[in-house]
């Protein structure tokens, strides 16, 4: 029972801790370069998003339906936030190949097999999956970098480690469904509560990001 209670308690503020970099990118609406200004239109999505599954929390179709619709936004959203980022134009072209392969995995499952309305794990490990490469891609860059020689005072490295610690966990997480849809209510309260307080870090840590912006940076 308890931690039933606090899985409801950390989904609420889980769904609410967008609010932090959203406040942060408002306050600091100045120094906002292109990437921010995407990231930010991604946070307001993600607030939007939540806000309606919570609306039709009973009809499981129509979460679904905003979930799939959601993830195929914000794979574009965070890809051409790394687009923007790279530099070298042989990067961005693998970035653009990286989402084409998504896109071109979205449409076969949400629309020629008809599964918009289905919890669909698959495109949720796939999106995972792109991410997860496109921002190892970036640490590397950081390592190479002559320009970045303070990593942890460039804004965007806060943000990739955010959606590196996000998306990673999201992997590891819709990978793992068919095991999750097996386990005991206990079992999956527990994993999506970790889920949840990895998305709460992830928050806070974009928030950090956001901080660290400067007018140099843009």
């Amino acid at each position: 029972m308890q931690l039933k209670i606090i899985y409801k308690v950390l989904t609420i503020i889980s769904a609410a801790s967008v609010l932090i970099p959203i406040c942060f990118s408002i306050w600091r609406i100045k120094t906002l370069n292109k990437s921010l200004r995407v990231l930010f239109f991604y946070l307001l999505l993600c607030l939007i998003s939540d806000a309606l599954s919570f609306t039709v929390m009973d009809y499981k179709s129509s979460i679904n339906t905003i979930f799939n619709i959601f993830t195929f936004i914000e794979c574009a959203c965070v890809c051409f936030i790394y687009f923007l980022e790279y530099r070298k134009v042989i990067t961005k072209l693998f970035v653009i190949l990286l989402f084409f392969l998504f896109m071109g995995y979205s449409i076969k499952n949400f629309i020629l097999e008809g599964r918009i309305s289905e919890n669909d794990s698959k495109v949720n490990a796939f999106e995972a999956g792109v991410i997860i490469l496109i921002s190892g891609m970036y640490f590397i860059k950081v390592l190479f970098d002559e320009s970045i020689s303070q990593p942890e005072k460039h804004y965007f490295y806060w943000i990739n480690l955010a959606f590196t610690v996000y998306f990673g966990s999201a992997f590891l997480l819709f990978l793992t469904n068919d095991f999750i849809e097996h386990c005991s209510h206990k079992t999956t309260r527990l994993l999506w509560s970790i889920y949840l307080i990895i998305n709460i870090l992830s928050n806070i840590l974009i928030s950090t990001g956001i901080c660290k912006m400067k007018a140099t940076q843009r």
